[in-house]
């Protein structure tokens, strides 16, 4: 394998010796160079996953999803340590990775994207996006808005990011929006008691400041 830092081209180099010929049923790679600095380019060039998360690269290094059908790609053991310790030391999910994925959408919509956009259009994964910044302050730093969140308001958002966008608890999220619609239209009284009764059997965790002072909800548990 010529070294490259090109994913792209990393690609064609596999395609030129996956050309089909009489007799051929596999290909193997040998890598002479060892630029094994660059190995976390493979399960990207492989399955097409730009969402920069580590962890779903390290996966399916292991279980090999996402690559093409009717294709297999399998790594032995001394190769997998190598791509695995590549990406674990790689800067993927760098402030340079998300400043360059948020300009490309920014320039094929004309606009700011949302966090949304970057699911939608498989590019980095939103979860990346705000690992270490709410998204709000991440758009100050990129001079994309000009006004910054409160230090407040950055600890809210920051929370929400960190704890609810990853939807691990999707039931949370639903909750919270039926708790936000229903707050200052006059909600059906039982209906709030209904779900905030739902979302302590269901969560196991409800901050008292989020009870109603004349709900009928009934806590066992010792409100944290």
């Amino acid at each position: 394998m010529r070294e490259t830092q090109s994913a792209i081209v990393f690609t064609q180099q596999l395609g030129r010796g996956l050309r089909k010929a009489p007799g051929k049923d596999h290909l193997r790679v040998i890598d002479f160079i060892g630029n094994y600095k660059n190995n976390y380019m493979i399960p990207i060039a492989l399955t097409g996953d730009q969402s920069r998360s580590k962890e779903a690269l390290r996966k399916k290094v292991i279980t090999g999803d996402g690559v093409p059908t009717n294709s297999t790609v399998s790594f032995d053991r001394i190769a997998t340590k190598r791509v695995r310790d590549a990406i674990s030391t790689s800067k993927i999910d760098g402030m340079r990775e998300i400043r360059s994925a948020f300009t490309d959408l920014s320039h094929r919509f004309g606009r700011i994207p949302r966090l949304m956009d970057f699911l939608r259009f498989e590019t980095m994964d939103p979860d990346v996006v705000v690992r270490k910044k709410n998204y709000w302050s991440l758009l100050c730093q990129f001079r994309a808005v000009e006004h910054a969140p409160t230090d407040e308001e950055a600890r809210f958002l920051t929370f929400m990011s960190q704890e609810l966008l990853d939807a691990i608890r999707p039931q949370e999220l639903h909750i919270l929006r039926s708790l936000t619609r229903g707050a200052g239209d006059g909600v059906d009284p039982w209906n709030s008691s209904r779900i905030l009764s739902f979302a302590v059997t269901s969560i196991g965790y409800l901050p008292c400041s989020f009870i109603p002072p004349n709900s009928s909800v009934h806590v066992s548990a010792q409100c944290r």
